[in-house]
């Protein structure tokens, strides 16, 4: 373990965890890129949501493939604000309904990574996670419920009893407004949602061909209630988040152009007087 702090940028923060709400049934997963000083001090500023290639409810993990695939495209990229050279630097995923404790596989997962690059750290959100400090789970009522989304960076460690987590603090960077990054970060996501859908599908009728019509229905019942699922829990909120930025933006351009105006008048102003002192 190396990394002495995480710093992330909200908008970085902001769709991880948009990321993680928008599935309830299965763990979803996506890399964190950006870069370290010489304090091993890592800053976030950029995701990368990955598409799951097999959707389990409590297991997801990184392909070689995919870590190859993003180092390739970071390394695209140009120069980050700060003049170093962005890369992946760590990865995230979701816990629905449990805590944000790292589990034994994800810290496997976080060690095999790290011995590659020894200030690769990783995120956990707990989402959907809905109790009362005093009650269980089953004896909730939802009117008492509180939901809460809890987040955990880590890095691993060995040990003669296996490999077992290590907190590393983690800071949140705000930004002065949304940036266009972070809109075509989200923009991936519902896309990400409608190519693993359309995958399951394909491989559902693969399996029972199209003679028969009942699961024929069936499997397409199921893509259309997926696909209306993800438009009425993230596709439609989202667009409804980018009008009303852009609803801000519109009041700002308003606001600046009639401030430049009055700049404009009393730049007038100063040059007739100026004129008026000179003659």
């Amino acid at each position: 373990m190396t990394a002495r702090r995480v710093e992330v940028t909200s908008d970085a923060f902001y769709g991880c965890v948009t990321h993680a709400l928008s599935t309830e049934m299965e763990e979803v997963m996506g890399l964190l890129v950006g870069d370290v000083d010489n304090d091993h001090v890592v800053r976030i500023s950029v995701i990368l949501p990955l598409r799951r290639m097999d959707k389990r409810k409590d297991r997801v993990e990184p392909s070689p493939e995919q870590l190859c695939a993003a180092a390739v495209q970071a390394e695209a990229w140009a120069m980050g604000s700060s003049g170093r050279q962005h890369r992946v630097i760590g990865w995230y995923h979701s816990h629905p309904h449990i805590t944000s404790m790292p589990s034994h596989v994800d810290c496997g997962t976080q060690f095999t990574i790290q011995r590659m690059d020894k200030d690769f750290i990783g995120i956990i959100i707990s989402c959907f996670h809905t109790k009362t400090p005093s009650e269980p789970y089953h004896r909730v009522a939802m009117t008492d419920a509180v939901d809460r989304v809890q987040v955990t960076c880590f890095q691993a460690a060995e040990t003669r009893h296996g490999h077992v987590s290590c907190h590393v603090p983690l800071d949140i960077t705000p930004t002065a407004a949304p940036s266009q990054l972070l809109a075509d970060q989200l923009v991936q996501i519902p896309n990400l949602l409608f190519k693993e859908e359309q995958s399951s599908l394909e491989a559902s009728l693969a399996q029972t061909g199209d003679k028969d019509v009942i699961a024929l229905l069936q499997n397409i019942s199921v893509y259309t209630q997926a696909l209306c699922s993800i438009m009425d829990i993230f596709a439609i909120p989202m667009l409804h988040s980018l009008q009303s930025c852009l609803s801000e933006y519109e009041r700002r351009k308003v606001s600046l152009r009639k401030e430049k105006q009055d700049l404009e008048k009393r730049l007038k102003v100063l040059r007739r007087t100026k004129t008026i002192t000179e003659v």
